[in-house]
């Protein structure tokens, strides 16, 4: 695993760590609604800076969620161009290990609420149609509202 970095090897200079892993790898549940849908990919620079080792850079995965609205299947890539963290060395050759780093970064970076578009219309809520695709057609309008009982309600 490339994201595990033996710091005896590093010099004082930055250098470039690229590459790919398996989203199995970051050993994290993504839950029913996203999944992961290709390779993590990582450009980072590393560089030992006063006895600790600071990791800059980009993360990517590809993933596929389905709508909270519509309940449609769709692909949306999840970026991090801020990616940032430092340690504290104890000696002149650790291993240190970013992948739990890296999956609470990508996990922060996942939609609270995953939705097709800004614009989803979602699901009528009569005859579940999916109103981004067609018109519905019940008559929703001329059912009588429930809550409208609310209405001639007089507390005292």
């Amino acid at each position: 695993m490339s994201l595990i970095i033996e710091t005896g090897r590093l010099r004082q200079k930055p250098e470039k760590i690229s590459g790919e892993e398996p989203a199995s790898s970051l050993e994290m549940e993504f839950g029913g609604l996203v999944r992961p849908k290709g390779p993590l990919r990582y450009d980072l620079t590393v560089q030992l800076v006063s006895g600790e080792l600071l990791v800059r850079g980009k993360l990517a995965i590809e993933v596929d969620c389905r709508c909270a609205k519509c309940g449609v299947n769709f692909s949306r890539k999840i970026g991090i161009s801020d990616f940032c963290r430092d340690f504290n060395l104890s000696s002149k050759n650790e291993l240190i290990n970013l992948t739990s780093d890296v999956r609470e970064d990508i996990l922060l970076a996942l939609p609270m609420i995953a939705l097709c578009s800004e614009k989803c219309r979602g699901l009528c809520g009569g005859c579940g149609v999916n109103l981004n695709r067609e018109n519905c057609k019940c008559q929703r309008q001329d059912r009588k509202n429930i809550w409208n009982a609310l209405d001639g309600l007089r507390l005292q």
